[in-house]
């Protein structure tokens, strides 16, 4: 029983020091990663290539719709599909806040997302 009160306190301290030093976990570093490179396209400030692997609702959709202006998420054929760019930036891209995607800056973005990321491991 001491040995189980042990690891679960060693577990609450190194999420307790993480969360307060404002460390991002793997999970999340990922996330920012992959949410810096869907902002650089939506800035317009990645290579024409790159751009091509991203699409908008917009251009599949040739009538108005209320999420035309978001990013086209595609059906996922394979699993092993689910975890590329093309699927899981737009996902998201979509589950950030709106204020934080209307930044100006790729810094000021990092920054506010990180924030955002942290702060869902506050207690």
């Amino acid at each position: 029983m001491s040995s189980e009160l042990f690891q679960n306190l060693h577990i609450m301290l190194h999420q307790l020091l993480f969360t307060k030093l404002h460390i991002l976990k793997l999970h999340d570093i990922d996330i920012l990663q992959l949410a810096k490179y869907i902002y650089s396209f939506t800035q317009y400030t990645l290579p024409y290539p790159i751009t091509q692997i991203i699409t908008f609702n917009i251009n599949i959709h040739g009538h108005d719709t209320q999420n035309r202006s978001k990013h086209h998420i595609t059906q996922k054929c394979i699993p092993v599909v689910s975890n590329s760019l093309r699927h899981k930036g737009p996902e998201i891209w979509c589950s950030i806040l709106e204020e934080i995607n209307r930044v100006k800056t790729i810094k000021s973005f990092s920054k506010h997302l990180k924030k955002q990321l942290n702060n869902k491991y506050e207690y």
